[in-house]
């Protein structure tokens, strides 16, 4: 082994300072002060406390693995006694629990789910190591694998991950979180013992020239080297990290005597230099926390598309930003999708976000076509008639973007009265709303015109908001306690109350809700997800959207677990945790992917005009079915007209549904034949296919 590696192995085994998040703050581990433990702040570096004291020393090592559901999740080893236990403790510092001791020579914690994940030292039959798991929940333990070298694994995309000696030879090797179907990769190798997995590229650092950034194909084979840094001691590499779309690094600077940090875009276009670093970093909700084993003070960065700022332990940004290079590139799109429902997709599919947040068209056979040059450093957009669009941008600012056609440049026009930095944007139609830094809603008005300010704007009686949903004619918000409130017209039942009136201008809280994560407004119903990944739906239930009771009171959708995503409309579709879909409603176009179109054809007879028109009408399918042939999803929606449209993990755009955009309908009453021909001018995909793998 190289020392490169050796020197590697050592500091990811002995690394302390492991820093984990929810979605307010962030806990790191303090081992250089007296009052060492687990420290929680908030995420802008504001509000530190100490909520664990626990010894962290040369004698005591502790590693944080996750914040699930209120609780920290921890590792805490005692050398002098050789005890070692996985613990749990509220994020309050109260009821800190013993889950289970488990072997003392056990490292590399992960956790995943319920289970942690982790190595423990063997001496048998030439293995260093073996990989278990224990579930935090019923204590069960498992031994994954027997035999492993490097002491090294990574989780991610629902697949174990690690680099091991088979017979002398390094070989890159995958395991299903349960440990079964082993594939082992003999198409390339390689040696850095640090990476990272997105998609189909592995991200890590050349042993013979560690400052450099590779990534390796897994499909292929391929290898590339992304970074070139030239004239640094060979061994100054230190960690690597990817989030968002880029691949940080540090490198030791001889000249400054200290870690320098580095960035590189996914295909290693735009390599920026961010600044000084220590050896450790840690990156979180667009910031990125480095720390020091001395009593130094912790250095924050905040990320800002392009721009990264300096964070004081104050939580204030510094004066200026720190110099990065600037990017001009052709943006390749090899899994550079921007991932999540409302942010990648929308939900008429007609666009989608770069990870380069940039907005492209999505045409017909599937390639991205870039549009607007002023459509960039885009947070979340939403479209809202034709080709208009409502545009949240990274600093807050919000604008409507009027396409006119395809491929002209369209007309953005500002929000008007806004001040307050806007996190949250919805909109269809005429009903167009954003919510605001400070847990406010406001209605969205664009209007040249316009002299409202933002206190004419804002919606009453609602704080505390974080996430909104706009229907044409109602609106949803979900207050950051799990509760849901709704106002507009409830023509459907779609306010949850089991009335149905005309309409509500005040926010109405809806009665039966609670610890909700996830809230969609449809025209006539509603879905809202809870944190136990079950769904719930009420309003009306027409195509069997709400399941086969419906109801215009919450009631919870049977078979349907541990959801993580919603995406409603005609057809209504659920992804679960293992990125499977599940899908129930309209199916006349073969929405449901399971080869079998549902319809009926109607026909609406008028004395009055003298005229009848028959139609190709949907039936229910109340009864969530999982879509066979595709997996590893991260986003899907409707794209008009009754086109699927779903994005995977790895970049992949698959599709399904009607494939031309044709309705079908005709003067007279239902004749069998006539119904025939007319049937013949559909060209359904019944399953799913694969269009192209943006690259």
């Amino acid at each position: 082994m190289s020392l490169f590696l050796f020197l590697l192995f050592a500091t990811q085994v002995s690394a302390e300072g492991d820093l984990i998040s929810d979605q307010t703050h962030v806990y790191y581990v303090n081992s250089w002060d007296s009052k060492t433990g687990i420290y929680k702040e908030k995420q802008n570096g504001s509000g530190i406390e100490l909520i664990l004291p626990l010894t962290v020393d040369g004698d005591h090592h502790l590693e944080l693995l996750k914040v699930k559901d209120g609780w920290v999740f921890y590792s805490y080893k005692n050398y002098l006694n050789k005890n070692h236990g996985i613990y749990k403790v509220q994020i309050n510092g109260k009821n800190n629990t013993l889950i289970q001791n488990i072997n003392y020579d056990s490292y590399q914690m992960k956790m995943a789910g319920s289970w942690i994940y982790y190595l423990e030292s063997s001496s048998s039959n030439g293995c260093s190591y073996k990989l278990n798991r224990l579930n935090s929940v019923n204590l069960n333990q498992e031994q994954l694998h027997n035999c492993i070298n490097m002491p090294i694994f990574e989780i991610a995309d629902g697949y174990i991950y690690m680099n091991n000696l088979v017979k002398g030879e390094m070989v890159f090797t995958r395991l299903n979180l349960d440990g079964t179907k082993k594939h082992q990769y003999t198409n390339f190798k390689f040696d850095g013992p640090k990476f990272a997995v997105v998609g189909d590229w592995i991200y890590s650092r050349k042993e013979d020239a560690p400052n450099n950034v590779i990534r390796v194909n897994m499909k292929q084979g391929k290898q590339q080297t992304l970074t070139s840094h030239t004239g640094r001691p060979k061994y100054s590499a230190d960690d690597i990290k990817v989030s968002n779309g880029y691949v940080y690094y540090t490198i030791w600077n001889d000249k400054l005597q200290s870690f320098e940090l580095y960035r590189t875009k996914l295909d290693g276009t735009g390599d920026q230099k961010i600044g000084p670093a220590y050896r450790d970093f840690y990156i979180s909700n667009n910031r990125i926390y480095s720390f020091s084993s001395l009593k130094e003070p912790r250095k924050i960065y905040a990320i800002n598309g392009s721009k990264v700022t300096v964070v004081n332990a104050k939580g204030n940004s510094s004066t200026g930003a720190v110099n990065v290079e600037k990017i001009n590139l052709t943006p390749k799109y090899g899994n550079q999708l921007y991932p999540g429902f409302g942010k990648g997709l929308n939900f008429t599919a007609n666009f989608v976000l770069g990870k380069n947040k940039r907005i492209y068209l999505l045409e017909d056979n599937g390639t991205l076509k870039k549009i607007d040059g002023r459509l960039t450093n885009v947070h979340q957009f939403a479209e809202t008639s034709g080709y208009e669009l409502i545009v949240l941008k990274y600093d807050g600012t919000v604008s409507q973007w009027d396409g006119n056609t395809k491929s002209e440049k369209g007309v953005l026009t500002p929000a008007k009265g806004i001040k307050t930095k806007v996190v949250d944007i919805s909109g269809y139609s005429t009903n167009k709303i954003g919510l605001l830094a400070n847990g406010n809603v406001v209605s969205l008005v664009f209007q040249p015109t316009s002299k409202l300010t933002e206190k004419d704007l804002v919606v009453p009686g609602l704080k505390d908001i974080v996430q909104i949903s706009a229907s044409d004619e109602y609106s949803l918000a979900l207050k950051k306690d799990g509760t849901v409130y709704a106002w507009g017209k409830n023509e459907f039942g779609q306010f949850g109350n089991g009335k149905k009136s005309y309409n509500y201008q005040d926010p109405t809280k809806i009665s039966g809700l609670k610890d909700i994560v996830q809230i969609h407004a449809d025209e006539t119903y509603a879905l809202a997800l809870k944190k136990d990944g079950t769904v719930w739906a009420w309003g009306e239930n027409e195509l069997g959207q709400l399941g086969k009771a419906g109801s215009t009171k919450p009631i919870m959708l049977k078979g349907l677990s541990k959801i993580v995503k919603l995406s409603p409309g005609e057809t209504n579709f659920a992804i679960d945790n293992k990125g499977e879909v599940w899908a129930w409603g309209a199916n006349h176009y073969g929405q449901l992917g399971n080869g079998k179109p549902n319809y009926i054809w109607k026909s609406d007879d008028d004395p009055m005009f003298r005229s009848v028109d028959t139609y190709y009408s949907a039936l229910p399918n109340p009864t969530p079915v999982k879509i066979k042939g595709i997996s590893n999803v991260e986003d899907i929606a409707i794209r008009y007209p009754h086109q699927v449209i779903a994005l995977t993990k790895n970049g992949q755009i698959w599709k399904w549904g009607n494939q031309i955009n044709i309705s079908l309908s005709y003067d007279g009453y239902v004749d069998e034949a006539k119904n025939e021909q007319m049937l013949k001018q559909l060209k359904l995909q019944l399953t799913p296919k694969l269009v192209t793998t943006v690259k």
